[in-house]
């Protein structure tokens, strides 16, 4: 497996990759998490040095339209933040906040300041005046402007695989069970009696009234079967845990549960990890439509649905825009855009997409609400991790294990 693809894994709409502050639900930015820990100690800030008043270094970075540049010592994730601040973790476990302007570097933590096993780290994300990053074993909470640390949550194999919201923690257990955590005092609401399976678990996303995770695991009992095991996808209730449904979106690829999805009102949008996309009932798990698109490459992870402006978008290979009540296609552009089962960043009404590569990309192509392809962006370098847009700058991990900033209009090439 591709060493920066690793990092993903922990939570991306398959993925690594995501956490939804917004009330019903619905948009996929991965997060971490687990078991609970004394939350009113905290556990130290920066101990490797003040770095509040470093900038990088004038180094080969410094190139072809980029304002600053960051060089880390291993495999950078994608960034997060960006108005202000832009945070990105590394895979030797350490995370840093960088002023987006300057690049100044504003803070940094280490592997002293919580617990891991050294193989994962989950991409930063930003939620009001906290930090949230996982470890394989912590959920890191810092405070964004001074990088204290306090671990939330412990001890869990799939710490990653968890979402956040304003008042739910939701995730695999040690006992590989779906539960709720309250957020403030971190006490168990509900352990729900689904299995997450063989690890290839999806995070979870929450509505207002369901939650919704995959998982892989013996469901085929069929002896005519091709396969022993599937992907499958759960509604559970957001108050009690009960399982209220269950769908198989199609064949299984692999151990990893394959499937993207994302809550529309009382639709359930879940992309398989061949060509289809099935439009499900919230509430009774029925199957409302079923709509094909063309994917690039192939493999088991699916396409992330992103609910924005009353609709699904999805990318591979093309984007496109769907009807989530009735699965129609309002418009697909062709852009040589990757497979993306992370979010894509959506600024000033454009989707912002990787392109030109499959898991390498060498261009960002941003696509109009209307399906036209607007500009297309060209950094010095490969890379592999979706960027972080803000309104001035655009913010990119390289596979060179370089973070650069660069303002947009300095590397457009058409």
């Amino acid at each position: 497996m591709n060493r920066r693809r690793f990092i993903t894994l922990l939570g991306t709409g398959m993925t690594a990759g995501c956490l939804n502050l917004q009330p019903g639900g619905g948009s996929q930015t991965a997060t971490p998490v687990d078991t609970a820990v004394d939350r009113n100690t905290p556990v130290s800030t920066q101990t490797e040095s003040n770095p509040s008043t470093e900038t990088p270094e004038e180094t080969d970075s410094l190139d072809d339209g980029a304002s600053w540049a960051f060089e880390s010592d291993a495999p950078l994730t994608r960034p997060a933040g960006g108005t202000d601040t832009v945070f990105v973790g590394s895979l030797d476990q350490r995370v840093y906040a960088f002023d987006a302007t300057t690049g100044t570097e504003e803070w940094r933590i280490g592997p002293e300041n919580f617990q891991s096993n050294n193989y994962t780290l989950s991409a930063p994300v930003v939620a009001g005046e906290s930090v949230y990053v996982g470890t394989d074993i912590d959920l890191l909470e810092i405070n964004r402007q001074t990088g204290e640390v306090r671990t939330a949550m412990t001890d869990n194999p799939y710490a990653s695989l968890t979402r956040i919201t304003e008042d739910l923690i939701v995730g695999p257990n040690t006992d590989n069970r779906i539960s709720a955590y309250n957020r403030l005092d971190e006490t168990a609401v509900w352990e729900s009696q689904i299995e997450t399976g063989y690890g290839g678990s999806e995070v979870p996303i929450i509505g207002e009234d369901i939650i919704v995770f995959a998982a892989v695991s013996d469901y085929v009992d069929d002896p005519s079967a091709q396969r022993d095991k599937d992907s499958r996808v759960f509604g559970i209730d957001r108050e009690t845990g009960e399982e209220l449904w269950n769908f198989t979106p199609d064949t299984f690829i692999g151990r990893s549960a394959g499937v993207g999805y994302a809550i529309h009102e009382n639709t359930v949008v879940i992309a398989g990890n061949e060509e289809s996309v099935f439009g499900v009932d919230a509430t009774s798990g029925d199957l409302r439509w079923e709509q094909s698109v063309s994917r690039a490459g192939s493999g088991s992870y699916a396409p992330q649905p992103l609910r924005y402006d009353g609709s699904i978008f999805l990318v591979t290979g093309d984007a496109y825009r769907l009807n989530p009540n009735t699965g129609d296609i309002e418009w697909s552009a062709s852009i040589d855009a990757g497979h993306m089962s992370t979010p894509i960043p959506i600024l000033d009404d454009k989707l912002w997409t990787p392109a030109d590569g499959f898991f390498e990309f060498s261009s960002v192509k941003t696509v109009s609400m209307q399906g036209e392809h607007v500009a297309t962006y060209t950094p010095p370098s490969v890379f592999e991790e979706t960027p972080a847009i803000s309104p001035t700058r655009m913010f990119v991990s390289h596979t060179d294990d370089v973070l650069r900033a660069y303002d947009p209009s300095a590397i457009i090439s058409e």
